[in-house]
């Protein structure tokens, strides 16, 4: 034992003598915790990241926060919860729409059972809301997105009970602290992740989870498509991981979002990056050539270098597990994804339970904060460029029909990301300066960044909200770049939703249309003579009209229309309509 304390102090200094990347800083301040997770954010709106970490120590359950003063210090808060939780996941999310960050906690409590709790923040007070998500998994693992175009985040929620079996829990976020449990048919995974993206580009969510399955202790990685009504369809499989680490970005700038992961498989440990063509379609990356790694990997991808690019931290242990062998390294991106490994960051080498990133000291470049059950700590990135805030984008527009609206805006630009590596951020309210349809979780007049991740409408230059009530909307959007951090808000605009001219159709046509989403022939039956149909894409282009010679039954060919998007509206003598379809 003492002789590995003594190698791991030695290679720490060796390697602070010869790098200068990443200095330790707050040591000796964080808890060190094992089955553990954390999360960072400015919970208190006051302009620098907090922590939050959870886990466990010498027979104690932890869930502490740290407060940041602005320059990188932290310094334990007096907020405490009603439980602490270990063998889980905690994140800093808005829930409510209100612009503030509230925390979800879910994993195992002192009592020894498992519990998932959603805590409101309420002027930097948090209080556990009264709804109880599912109280019997551990290992578990949740995310938050808005899954049907709504404007607030819905939740899948995934983990194991003590027995080994594996559950899935999906909610639909109604608002007023109201959630409905829906049906789903994802496989339950437990010691991986989730993440929500839109993968095919069609202006929702799909999901993508990785873990371990156990009634055969099987390793997944699987790939869902949002069908735009609150179901989900299976699609495709990568390798599987657990233990590991799992992003989604759009790494090749083709438009589409990628999936890189880390971890053990079945087989042994991998990282691998795979690059989507559109359709589902994934091919594996293998020229960049990152370092396998497994059992407690991460891997975290931002821009530490500060030329624009994305850069990829790599941690985790090697093969013979027999050994204690870790490897922990900085793959720097020149671009086009040509990757130096820099093995010298002077972040100490050894298996981390979580790895977060952010500016904690606000002096503009990508920090570390590692937790793990020896040493706890931030890094301090030295590089000396300071990055400079993206545009905000411009030219924004609207496009209403019926209850749904499309936004756009073009393309921004940054002095260092590439512009297809910039992503995008909006707000939407129903006053001036509000949140309470969209949240963008930055501050809206500095465009301050309260979470490290990318914005809500990812890589798109769109948003897509849908079955909005009649009323006049305001809403402005933003750029983040590769160091997360956001450009000032747009000038605010403004849409309207008035519905009324359809519902007061006193013969509204009943129509029938099957199936949706389509791949070919779009069925339409209806009790009203059809005299004409226009079909208009999610941006509100017009692509086709047809002139139906008065039929109660017909079909749609959209067989070569893209993936996406529709909306139909349909004409007879007594009244019109609109139906929404989403072309697979």
């Amino acid at each position: 034992m003492n002789q590995k304390i003594f190698l791991i102090t030695f290679f720490v200094a060796f390697t602070n003598m010869y790098s200068q990347n990443f200095l330790p800083s707050c040591e000796m301040i964080f808890e060190t915790l094992v089955a553990s997770s954390s999360d960072v954010g400015d919970y208190d709106n006051d302009g620098d990241l907090d922590i939050i970490i959870m886990g466990f120590n010498s027979g104690t359950n932890y869930t502490l926060v740290y407060n940041n003063d602005g320059t990188g210090n932290f310094t334990l808060s007096p907020i405490t919860f009603n439980d602490n939780y270990r063998n889980g996941q905690v994140e800093f999310i808005d829930y409510d729409n209100d612009n503030d960050l509230d925390i979800f906690i879910s994993g195992l409590v002192e009592s020894g059972t498992s519990k998932s709790r959603l805590y409101q923040n309420n002027s930097n007070v948090f209080t556990e809301i009264p709804f109880a998500f599912a109280d019997n998994i551990i290992n578990n693992q949740f995310a938050w997105g808005d899954l049907d175009n709504d404007g607030d985040l819905d939740l899948l929620l995934m983990g194991n009970s003590e027995g080994f079996n594996e559950y899935a829990y999906l909610y639909r976020n109604d608002g007023n602290n109201n959630f409905t449990e829906m049906s789903q048919s994802f496989l339950p995974l437990s010691q991986g992740s989730i993440v929500f993206a839109d993968i095919d580009n069609d202006g929702d969510n799909d999901i993508v989870t990785g873990g371990l399955n156990s009634p055969n202790f099987t390793s997944h990685l699987e790939i869902y498509e949002n069908n735009g009504d609150f179901s989900f369809t299976f699609q495709t499989s990568l390798e599987g991981y657990f233990n590991g680490d799992l992003e989604l970005r759009d790494f090749d700038g083709n438009g589409f979002i990628d999936v890189i992961k880390n971890g053990s498989t079945d087989t042994g440990d991998s990282t691998k990056m795979y690059l989507n063509t559109g359709s589902f379609i994934f091919n594996e990356n293998t020229s960049i050539g990152l370092t396998s790694v497994g059992d407690f990997a991460n891997i975290v991808s931002a821009d530490y270098t500060g030329n624009g690019e994305l850069d990829f931290l790599v941690s985790g242990r090697l093969q013979p597990y027999t050994q204690l062998l870790f490897s922990t390294s900085i793959f720097e991106n020149s671009g086009n994804l040509s990757l130096a490994e820099n093995t010298t960051t002077g972040i100490l080498n050894n298996a981390f339970n979580a790895i977060e990133i952010g500016d904690f000291d606000n002096d503009h470049d990508t920090d570390i904060f590692v937790l793990e059950s020896n040493v706890s700590n931030t890094y301090t990135n030295q590089s000396g460029i300071q990055n400079t805030i993206p545009n905000p984008p411009q030219n924004l527009s609207s496009s209403v029909t019926a209850s749904d609206v499309v936004l756009n805006w073009s393309d921004s630009t940054d002095d260092e990301s590439p512009a297809n590596q910039l992503t995008y951020n909006i707000y939407v309210g129903t006053a001036l300066g509000t949140t309470d349809v969209v949240s963008p979780m930055s501050n809206l007049n500095t465009g301050y960044r309260k979470v490290v991740s990318i914005g809500n409408s990812q890589y798109k230059g769109l948003a897509v909200l849908e079955n909005l009530p009649n009323g006049t909307y305001y809403w402005a959007v933003q750029s983040i770049d590769n160091q997360y951090e956001g450009s000032l808000f747009s000038v605010e605009q403004t849409f309207t939703i008035n519905n009324l001219s359809l519902d007061e159709f006193d013969n509204k046509i009943p129509v029938k249309y099957y199936p949706n989403p389509v791949d070919n022939r779009l069925n339409i039956s209806s009790h009203q003579n059809i005299e004409k149909v226009t079909i208009s894409s999610f941006t509100g282009q017009t692509v086709n009209t047809l002139l139906i010679d008065d039929l109660t039954s017909f079909y749609i060919d959209f067989t070569n229309f893209d993936s996406g998007i529709y909306f139909v509206s349909l004409f007879s003598s007594k009244g019109e309509d609109v139906i929404k379809v989403i072309k697979k």
